[in-house]
């Protein structure tokens, strides 16, 4: 069935082209002389959908340049049939003819069969061909000439098929080059590259160079390759072939008229023994500590010469031999110890045949589990950052390394030692994030683990302090004294356990906006006695905490300062005398204290309630009052102005 689709296949092919512009294609070959026949240009028109020629048609030739000439005196037609009619006949071709034209096909499989079957006999049967009435002979074409043939309709004259050119010669060339083979087990598959120009070719072997090549395909060869399996195809077999044996190959083609080429150059190939030694079975394996002992059913075959053991990790790429030397035939086991463990192994037997040949089990996974652990992790070092605890490492040098477990303590005891990590860490660098408000002392320390989750010793510990960041509490309760020109501040102590004392800052400027530090150091104690340089103060206080940070500030205290009076006392000697020429009064005095920033002098009419200055701030003693009218009464007296607004007045004066 397989040939019938490739036959119809190359039908369609060979068409394909002639019937985008004609109907038809036209096949020429020349035909040797023969057995008395002459040499003759045989013509075959191809169809691939009606296989016979449903036209009436004649045959065109030209030579060179020259005038088409009509070669058939009589339409070229398919033979006629009449349905009912007898048409029993010892002719073969005739037959077929008959069974294709009265066929009555029940399916369009069927009726691509019947059509097929058609194909072969019109290829490789010219009698069928002529009944078809697809067939002729040019007996009147001389050898050495070259000529166009073509089709046409013998009603409308109108072209059926392209021109097709051959020349006559007396021997048929070689049509096949490039023949190959492949040996698989004692068959030879020959390959060689097809034409579209032939349907099948056949198959020669002789046993020597230059004897006479017998053929050994039974049958035309279609052009077409077969398949061996999931093997590289092929176009011809030839099995069964003994080992040691020397073959001649040789290749012709069959053209569409069934005109044999010449055949190809010989091909030589020696024959090798490729029968194959068997397998062993039930290859199998235990594990005794750290070795591997393999099991196995020993072959029976003669051809066996011995055994070769091949191992690969599940990291190499290709199977590496164990034995240097082929184990007994009869052997049934073997002991490995390999270097790696905590490594998946495949291991093979090979059976090796005397010939060379080889034969493979199937493989068997041996694990070696992985007992050994991983080095102690070495250099672990730390460095800190706000909330956060940095460890860095050296890198272990296991291939098999899975990663590190972090563990950490907040003492230094390694039975609290907790682990912070669900999986291992792959680098050899960690960062643990730590409450913000975290000051604590934390220990740190790692473990290596591998693929067999064997576990190192822990390292060496590190031990990190954590930057306290977070400042105290607010300082409450600010409170004050002022005794004596001094102002006495106590406050409650902030409840922070890592306070070490407190700052105390003060304003004495007029607009109270710049504060200064009093103490250049915390103090532990809750009071703080100052002397304010002012007669009114503010005052605030920090806290401060063993890392230094330091609290908002508490509320501002203002404090009004009671002056200490004490040594202070008013101007001596206070007189006044009226000029007699006008009525300028002048007043004069003694500096009663020292510490005077000056004086203002205060006046009063008689009359009045109230004095009232009539000076500016005056440096030095004594003021000319040259608004006093003649003829009134007055009262003076003055004021000493001394530091912080304290000052001190004089006794009044008429």
């Amino acid at each position: 069935m397989k040939k019938i689709i490739q036959i119809v296949s190359l039908l369609m092919l060979c068409t394909t082209t002639a019937q985008a512009q004609n109907a038809l294609k036209l096949a020429a070959s020349v035909a040797p002389a023969q057995q008395g026949k002459p040499i003759m240009v045989q013509l075959k028109v191809l169809d691939s959908v009606n296989i016979v020629s449903g036209h009436s048609l004649n045959i065109m030739r030209r030579e060179g340049t020259g005038s088409w000439l009509k070669l058939n005196t009589a339409p070229i037609t398919r033979m006629p049939l009449v349905a009912g009619a007898d048409y029993t006949s010892k002719d073969k071709s005739f037959k077929r003819y008959v069974d294709f034209m009265l066929r009555k096909p029940s399916t369009p499989t069927q009726e691509k069969n019947t059509k097929g079957f058609a194909g072969i006999f019109l290829l490789n049967d010219n009698r069928f061909a002529s009944y078809a009435g697809c067939y002729f002979e040019d007996k009147t074409a001389m050898p050495g000439g070259t000529y166009q043939y073509k089709l046409s309709d013998d009603g409308s004259g109108k072209d059926l098929s392209a021109a097709v050119t051959i020349t006559v010669v007396a021997q048929p060339a070689k049509a096949v080059s490039g023949v190959s083979f492949e040996q698989r087990g004692q068959s030879v598959l020959l390959n060689w590259p097809s034409s579209e120009k032939y349907y099948a070719y056949r198959v020669y072997r002789s046993a020597t160079p230059g004897g006479q090549p017998v053929q050994i395909s039974k049958s035309p060869v279609a052009a077409a390759k077969m398949s061996g399996g999931n093997a590289p195809a092929y176009r011809f077999a030839d099995t069964a072939l003994a080992a040691g044996t020397t073959w001649y190959y040789q290749v012709s083609a069959l053209d569409f008229l069934n005109n044999e080429s010449a055949l190809s150059d010989p091909l030589k190939v020696q024959v090798k023994d490729a029968a194959l030694p068997k397998a062993v079975s039930n290859f199998r394996n235990e594990r005794e500590k750290g070795t591997f002992r393999f099991t196995w059913t020993p072959v029976n075959d003669q051809n066996c010469a011995g055994y070769a053991i091949y191992r690969k990790s599940e990291r190499e790429p290709a199977f590496k031999r164990v034995n240097t030397t082929l184990l007994p035939a009869t052997a049934a086991n073997f002991s490995d110890a390999p270097a790696n463990d905590g490594t998946v192994y495949h291991y093979i037997i090979e059976s090796v045949g005397k010939n060379g040949n080889t034969a493979r089990s199937p493989v068997s996974l041996a694990v070696l589990p992985d007992r050994t652990p991983p080095a102690k992790p070495a250099h672990l070092a730390g460095s800190t950052r706000p909330a956060l605890a940095l460890l860095r490492w050296e890198a272990n040098k296991e291939t098999d390394l899975k990663g590190y477990w972090i563990y950490r303590a907040s003492n230094r005891k390694k039975e609290n030692l907790v682990l912070l990590n669900d999986s291992p860490v792959r680098g050899n660098s960690y960062t643990d994030s730590l409450p913000l408000v975290s000051s604590n002392e934390y220990v740190y320390c790692i473990q290596a683990i591998d693929n067999g989750y064997n576990r190192s010793p822990l390292s060496d510990t590190v031990i990190i302090q954590v930057p306290d960041v977070t400042a105290p509490r607010s300082v409450q309760g600010l409170a004050a004294e002022t005794k004596g020109g001094k102002v006495l501040l106590q406050w409650r102590a902030v409840p922070d356990a890592d306070v070490v004392g407190y700052t105390i800052f003060k304003s004495s400027d007029s607009a109270h906006r710049k504060f200064i530090a009093v103490n250049a150091m915390p103090v532990a104690a809750l009071r703080f006695s100052d002397e304010p340089g002012a007669a009114i103060v503010r005052y605030y206080v920090t806290a401060t905490d063993r890392s230094g940070n330091s609290s908002l500030p508490s509320a501002v205290l203002t404090v009004a300062i009671d002056p200490d009076t004490s040594g202070i006392s008013a101007v001596r000697d206070l007189s006044i005398a009226r000029n007699g020429q006008d009525s300028t009064v002048r007043l004069t005095w003694r500096n009663g204290a020292i510490g005077v920033k000056g004086y203002v002098v205060f006046r009063k009419s008689e009359g009045d309630e109230d004095f009232m200055p009539i000076s500016p701030l005056l440096a030095e003693p004594g003021y000319n009052d040259r608004d006093a009218r003649s003829g009134d009464r007055y009262s003076y007296y003055v004021r000493s102005y001394f530091a912080d607004g304290i000052y001190r007045e004089s006794a009044a004066a008429k």
